[in-house]
């Protein structure tokens, strides 16, 4: 039957209403945001940047992950799947040797640009930036 409010079927009503509801969240969601990034407690604030600048990394990573694998699809021979698997694992291998690049610049610039302890200091920056190797 047609919903109360709006002469259309249940159907549209439920999705009018899901859809409200999740305007709702993001309001209330992004609401906290402000409220954690302008807390009283720097502690609060600077693990709150922290959480977002990760998410933020995280969209952004899988966003240019898809773009690139989206390119290398178009690229690839749709019919031979031997050479698609091969156009995949190049892509797999190039990746690879990025973060391995990002990683070893990453720890040769913070060698050249700390005196005090460097050798434990690099060790563990590149060891947390490493951890998304696994």
């Amino acid at each position: 039957g047609p919903c109360p409010v709006c002469p259309v079927p249940d159907v549209s009503c439920q999705l009018d209403t899901g859809v409200a509801l999740m305007l709702l969240g993001s309001i209330a969601f992004v609401l906290s945001l402000f409220y954690a990034v302008n807390h009283p407690d720097e502690d609060m604030v600077r693990y709150s940047w922290q959480a977002i600048d990760g998410t933020i990394a995280v969209f952004s990573a899988i966003l240019l992950f898809k773009a690139c694998d989206a390119i290398v699809d178009h690229f690839a021979p749709q019919n031979d799947e031997v050479v698609k698997m091969l156009f995949d694992f190049g892509q797999m291998v190039f990746w690879l040797v990025l973060l391995q690049a990002a990683l070893f610049s990453s720890a040769v610039f913070e060698r050249s640009h700390h005196s005090e302890d460097v050798d434990s200091k690099t060790y563990y920056s590149a060891k947390s930036r490493a951890i998304i190797v696994g």
